[in-house]
């Protein structure tokens, strides 16, 4: 974060807003969800920020953009980048020049080996300031939950797993997913029943998940795309690991919304956001019309 945090000996689940960038929009629509959790006393949001370019120190003029962002947003700011990442995990390049699932991924899918590392990066950081803390959620900009934010994670609390995602689905269920060709390698060895999927533009995972299962993974270097390894590494874990389906308990509805392919239109969200499907919607771009009738003067 831009300054260090005040220590929180009852925050117990946090919300990470994870995004590449941070405009205006995001900001508003940011401010309105850290209100509506601070009303409810359920989580605490931070915002996580992808910086592409190098890990170049902050200018003086850039150190105050994001300071007055963070202000303006009223969630402290985790800006991290790549070489961060590396210093964290140190086989993780290595790993990435030589993985073969990654020669075979497309540009735009690349990041997604290496994104839910961010989450322990910030624990490493900041996490000392947060010793209750049990549940981490990573939640990107263009996924939006058709209610409150605190439903979302109301609805979630009655849920005890590691991983809890959007719509888990086996290989068999879904044959036909190109990444599942393109991973093969990781999968090597992974019986049928455990070979499994889910996107992941949200979801909740328990603090020792990540600072166990998967931070081992991650220490050694086993890296793959992380709609197959998060869950699989979740059902082939030698320690216990739970997860589930958001729609299952939580009744958390996603199956149709989130996808990655149509992206939504502003208009058609806020119509579920204002009759509370409880619904998520993934990809939603353009976020202006929400955070106008949210905010809008």
């Amino acid at each position: 974060m831009l300054r260090p945090s005040a220590r929180d000996d009852t925050l117990r689940q946090a919300v990470f807003f994870a995004t590449h960038e941070l405009d205006d929009t995001d900001v508003r629509l940011v401010r309105h969800y850290v209100a509506d959790l601070a009303s409810r006393h359920l989580a605490r949001l931070f915002i996580l920020v992808f910086r592409k370019e190098s890990s170049q120190p902050l200018t003086a003029a850039e150190l105050e953009a994001w300071r007055a962002r963070e202000a303006a947003s009223g969630a402290e700011i985790f800006l991290w980048n790549e070489g961060g990442l590396r210093r964290l995990f140190p086989h993780l390049g290595s790993a990435l020049a030589s993985s073969k699932s990654l020669a075979h991924t497309p540009r735009a899918f690349n990041k997604y080996f290496f994104f839910h590392a961010s989450l322990l990066l910030w624990d490493a950081t900041f996490g000392g300031s947060y010793p209750s803390l049990a549940f981490m959620w990573r939640m990107e900009a263009d996924a939006l939950f058709a209610g409150p934010l605190s439903r979302m994670v109301d609805l979630a609390s009655a849920v005890h797993v590691d991983v809890l995602l959007p719509h888990i689905e086996r290989q068999q269920q879904n044959p036909t997913w190109p990444h599942w060709r393109r991973n093969e390698a990781i999968l090597a060895g992974v019986p049928p029943e455990k070979r499994l999927m889910s996107l992941v533009p949200i979801g909740r995972y328990s603090r020792s998940f990540l600072n166990g299962t998967m931070a081992h993974r991650w220490a050694a270097g086993r890296i793959g795309y992380e709609e197959i390894t998060i869950p699989t590494t979740c059902a082939t874990s030698q320690t216990a690991c739970s997860m589930e389906s958001m729609h299952v308990t939580a009744k958390i509805r996603s199956a149709k919304r989130c996808v990655y392919r149509p992206v939504w239109n502003c208009s058609d969200y806020l119509r579920a956001r204002q009759q509370r499907t409880n619904e998520l919607w993934h990809p939603v771009k353009d976020r202006t019309c929400i955070v106008e009738w949210l905010d809008p003067g």
